[in-house]
């Protein structure tokens, strides 16, 4: 890994004395707001409980980010693809129930997120259209989208709020501790898992070799 520059830290405190120098302006202490962050978010069981909750999808969506960086690439559609993996996740898993929907629900997901940036890709690799613009445009087509599905064919018969029918407890994915308010979910483990194995990919396999070389220099790749 390589060691920070010097611009970086520069900018890095820039942004800490920014940040603080907003908060003196409101009246508050940096070393407070620092210290209330820290409890409101680990200080607790359910403070634990929603930091793992918030942080797991961010953690898998950012592995698509980190990857397409590797190959010299900008995902900025990870936030769409995310969506409509969970959109398709949900239509499989409102209709299939057990175990059999966990993994048909996994399965359905992983290949729409895939396949939600399969255009971005095809622009790029035919027309050279940057997957910043590309991938920035199909977020939004992914949120009105979703927004119609869910309203629409999806959209609950029960009560007035805008949302699908309230997914069978069997294809929910289990936790591995459940004692309230802190509850450890199994996909916490599976995206570090994730995360390790990708590392390793990158890292250890031809296949990884090649994509970050690519990315380092495209001609001499």
């Amino acid at each position: 890994m390589k060691a920070l520059g010097w611009k970086q830290i520069v900018l890095a405190l820039a942004s800490f004395t920014f940040v603080a120098a907003c908060l003196i302006l409101i009246k508050v202490m940096p070393l407070d707001a620092v210290s209330e962050m820290i409890h409101g978010s680990m200080g607790t069981a359910s403070g634990w409980n929603e930091t793992l909750k918030q942080a797991t999808p961010l953690l898998i969506a950012g592995l698509a980010v980190y990857v397409a960086l590797r190959a010299g690439l900008f995902n900025i559609g990870a936030e769409g693809q995310l969506m409509m993996g969970a959109l398709c996740a949900t239509a499989v898993a409102l209709n299939v129930t057990g175990i059999l929907g966990i993994l048909l629900a996994i399965v359905a997901g992983t290949i729409a997120g895939a396949l939600w940036a399969w255009p971005a890709g095809l622009i790029k690799a035919y027309r050279n259209g940057h997957e910043v613009i590309t991938t920035i445009m199909l977020n939004n087509v992914a949120a009105f989208l979703s927004a119609w599905v869910i309203a629409g064919p999806l959209k609950s018969s029960i009560g007035l709020t805008t949302s699908t029918e309230r997914v069978s407890e069997s294809v929910w994915m289990p936790s591995l501790i459940s004692d309230p308010p802190f509850h450890l979910n199994l996909v916490v483990v599976l995206a570090v898992v994730l995360v390790g194995v990708t590392a390793w990919w990158m890292r250890r396999t031809v296949a990884g070799f090649e994509l970050s070389a690519t990315g380092a220099n495209p001609k001499a790749a």
